[in-house]
């Protein structure tokens, strides 16, 4: 009996990807709503030591970055070749239509996360 590893492969993408889904689905539900119940919610998950774990920096952006690092290499194949004088380039993507919904949500999640970041931490100098 062959065994496949994509319902595996599956479950643990997913896995990767709760803390970051988490954190920014309470973000945006409370810059939307503005109820402090999100904030509360957050405060007591971080007030545990589980808590802490699952939303360290290093589960929120490392999920999505791993996500991307083990998927993409097998998902998508670059082609370069030389064809009557030109360089042709061709992408190819393999049809494994979970695996590309997980990469897309690991790279949504890190855009919004390094622009919350790079946001927050910008000032305005005058001038």
């Amino acid at each position: 009996m062959k065994f496949s590893h994509r319902p595996l492969t599956d479950l643990v993408n997913l896995l990767l990807l709760v803390p970051a889904l988490f954190l920014v689905s309470a973000g945006l539900a409370y810059l939307i709503s503005r109820i402090e119940a999100i904030n509360d919610l957050l405060g007591l998950i971080m007030a545990t030591t589980p808590g802490r774990l699952l939303l360290s920096p290093v589960a929120v952006l490392g999920g999505p970055l791993l996500v991307l690092v083990l998927n993409v290499p097998q998902l998508c194949r670059l082609e370069i070749r030389p064809e009557g004088g030109c360089l042709r380039f061709s992408l190819l993507l393999q049809k494994a239509t979970l695996r590309l919904i997980a990469v897309a949500i690991a790279s949504l999640l890190i855009t919004l996360l390094l622009a919350y970041a790079f946001a927050e931490n910008f000032k305005v100098l005058p001038r």
